[in-house]
């Protein structure tokens, strides 16, 4: 595991940036087997390659490059991970990247995905967003992670207290 961390510390863009890319693709991947297993072909329908490739160069030059200089940039701009800081960091997320890369993601689907493909596409790029939420959802609701998404309006309902943090709660009442 050392080795591992030592090389990210060495070279953290080559790394990122093949770690995204390759998400990225396989993530068209599965959409592909998905869509032909929903469609009753089983394993015998081959993979569109081309349209993979075209994914994986829009996911290589553009999505992790764009990512990788962003989350530095933010993290210059507003060191740490207090809760502030973060639920500041997340804002400006959503306010200023979320409309490019999402804009640029869009592109790519509207071009480059058959019409009858594009939520199917869209659900396999979300699997590991989902399963983050997922398990954030089924995680101790006390840690800092849960505690900050409560913060954010709109997300508190998806992190409602546990029966231990209502006991909690009912004692200090008392």
């Amino acid at each position: 595991m050392r080795s591992i961390l030592s090389l990210v510390h060495r070279h953290p863009w080559v790394l990122n940036i093949a770690a995204y890319g390759t998400l990225f693709s396989l993530a068209d991947v599965a959409q592909q087997v998905l869509s032909g297993l929903h469609q009753d072909q089983l394993w015998g329908t081959p993979l569109d390659l081309k349209q993979t490739a075209k994914v994986a160069l829009v996911g290589f030059t553009f999505h992790a490059n764009f990512n990788y200089v962003w989350f530095r940039t933010l993290e210059r701009l507003l060191p740490g991970a207090n809760v502030t800081r973060v639920i500041i960091k997340v804002a400006c997320d959503q306010a200023i990247a979320a409309p490019i890369t999402i804009g640029a993601f869009y592109t790519v689907n509207f071009t480059l995905v058959p019409p009858m493909l594009r939520t199917a596409y869209v659900g396999a790029c979300s699997f590991v967003w989902t399963a983050f939420l997922c398990y954030l959802r089924q995680s101790n609701a006390c840690d800092p992670t849960s505690q900050l998404f409560r913060a954010v309006p709109g997300l508190a309902q998806l992190f409602p207290p546990t029966a231990q943090e209502n006991q909690m709660n009912r004692r200090s009442e008392k």
